[in-house]
């Protein structure tokens, strides 16, 4: 199951790095460092709008971002602080292409039109026909001409990109669209309203090639609304029916009151650079820094922690794979990320408690392997490079029958002179230091335990020499426990089974005994 269905965003982004510090400054400054340090992100952003900067980390990497001609809409599979990033990025590439035009254009003026120093006024006359002139042509379409000048070639013109919509956006734009109803009235608005980008596509190609008809647009535009039809015709010679194959549009664009036609009939010819911008990439931006300047503390915190949690699932995972343990962790990572998907593409914020225990569970089993490795493959252990594939698979099967039941039991093949079986025994051994004389039971203990802690690192190397070719003896065990289970029927012989249990424990200084027991009252 992939991560990128977590509404959330990429582990290593500008976002993510941003989010984990808003949390430690929030851990040790409390909402006041928060609000501060959010406060200095959005100044950020501000300066890098307005000196047309575009973000880092958002999209991968910031050149190719640059160099792409299209906007990247923002990703509506992440969350909605990242989507509104995004839609900022979009605002300062689409400033940069307006500001990339305007010089473009200023070039143009300065080059043909040459400078003339005469004080005079010179007058023309206006001709009574002028020349219609094609604007705004960005390539051939292929070897297509247009239908009433087939010695024009059809050109593709340069047109302005859907404005992108974040989710939150697109949400108020069917909202609006569904409350205007459905009488007669609403439905030429809202078909109004959905042909807006549909009129500046037919404006620029009329200016890109004069005298084209709607059927030129349909081929271009619609290629599929461009059907081959069968006519019969009749010969007045010989009054035979001919059958012959021709292109027209299709039954769809022939309706009457078709929306296409009208919205040719009232296109006029304008080229991409004067028509009315489609995505308004000013009020845009002013727009999300009114969003990000609104928000609260607490809908700072609800909005980062899809985010927050992803790094922690991602973390997961990430110590998972570098300690190999995929197969034994993927049950719990999968039901992980289903999780984190219903809950961030909902916004349940109140169940973000169920996503906590699933990442506890993951990190006990991370941290219970690590464990493993640190006491069986440090570096005193010097296993061989043939024998570290059996430790490994003992140390995973010891992890799993761990988890899956609470009790678990695993036969070492050649008991204790395998290498496995040194390992154990290295790690269970006595130790041969000197011990101060007994003043309590408890300072007994004490001292049993520290002496087996504090060995010297020369007694660490010379029992890791010996290792692989001595079976060194076990320790003394301190103390003996046995736990006696159950289930009989008592008081009587007819009575029904229940459960019970006796506990005892021995060492050198007491003897407890300790029973639980229980009783049928129903049939005694």
């Amino acid at each position: 199951m992939s991560l990128l269905k977590a509404s959330s965003l990429k582990n290593d982004g500008l976002l993510n790095k941003f989010v984990i510090c808003l949390n430690l400054i929030n851990q040790l400054g409390k909402s006041a460092a928060l609000a501060q340090l959010w406060q200095e992100f959005v100044l950020e952003l501000r300066y890098r709008y307005d000196s047309a900067v575009l973000i880092p980390g958002l999209e991968g990497d910031l050149k190719k971002v640059q160099s792409e001609d299209s906007m990247k809409a923002p990703d509506l599979s992440r969350c909605l602080l990242h989507q509104k990033i995004q839609m900022l990025n979009c605002c300062i590439k689409k400033k940069l292409e307006r500001q990339q035009i305007e010089k473009e254009i200023e070039q143009q003026i300065k080059t043909e039109c040459p400078k003339n120093n005469s004080d005079e006024d010179e007058f023309f006359d206006c001709e009574d026909e002028q020349p219609v002139i094609a604007e705004g042509r960005f390539k051939q379409f292929g070897e297509l001409t247009l239908l009433r000048k087939p010695s024009e070639p059809l050109y593709v013109p340069k047109t302005q990109e859907p404005a992108p919509m974040t989710e939150d956006m697109l949400e108020q734009h069917a909202s609006v669209l569904l409350n205007l109803g459905n009488n007669d009235d609403a439905s030429l608005l809202r078909a109004k309203i959905q042909s807006a980008s549909l009129l500046s596509d037919m404006q620029a190609f009329k200016a890109a090639n004069p005298g084209c008809v709607l059927e030129d647009f349909v081929r271009w535009y619609s290629p599929r609304d461009w059907v081959q039809v069968e006519i019969k015709e009749t010969d007045s010679d010989s009054n035979e029916e001919k059958i012959t194959k021709k292109y027209d549009l299709s039954n769809r664009m022939k309706i009457p009151g078709n929306m296409w036609v009208e919205v040719w009939e009232n296109a006029k010819s304008v080229p991409v650079r004067r028509q009315k911008r489609l995505f308004d990439d000013t009020k845009e931006a002013e727009q999300i820094f009114e969003w990000l300047n609104s928000l609260s503390i607490g809908q700072i915190i609800e909005h980062t922690l899809p985010i927050i949690f992803y790094s922690s699932i991602y973390t997961c995972y990430a110590e998972a794979f570098n300690l190999e343990l995929s197969s034994i962790t993927e049950p719990i990572f999968e039901a992980m990320i289903d999780k984190a998907i219903k809950i961030t593409r909902n916004n349940d914020t109140n169940k973000y408690q169920d996503l906590v225990n699933y990442i506890k569970s993951f990190e006990q089993i991370v941290t219970l392997m690590k464990s493993l490795n640190a006491k069986f493959k440090n570096r005193k252990s010097k296993i061989a490079n043939a024998d570290m594939e059996e430790v490994e698979n003992f140390l995973k099967e010891l992890l799993k029958q761990s988890l899956d039941q609470e009790f678990c039991q695993i036969n070492i093949k050649n008991g204790a002179h395998s290498v496995i079986g040194l390992l154990i025994s290295r790690l269970c051994r006595k130790k041969n230091s000197i011990r101060k004389p007994k003043i309590s039971r408890y300072l007994n203990e004490y001292q049993s335990i520290k002496s087996s802690i504090d060995v010297s690192e020369d007694e660490e190397d010379e029992d890791a020499n010996n290792m692989n070719n001595v079976l060194l003896p076990f320790e003394k065990p301190f103390q003996r426990e046995y736990i006696l289970r159950s289930s009989v029927p008592r008081p009587a012989p007819y009575s029904r089974q229940s459960p019970q249990r006796m506990y005892c424990r021995i060492n050198n200084i007491e003897f407890k005994l300790a029973g639980a027991f229980t009783e049928d009252t129903m049939f005694f």
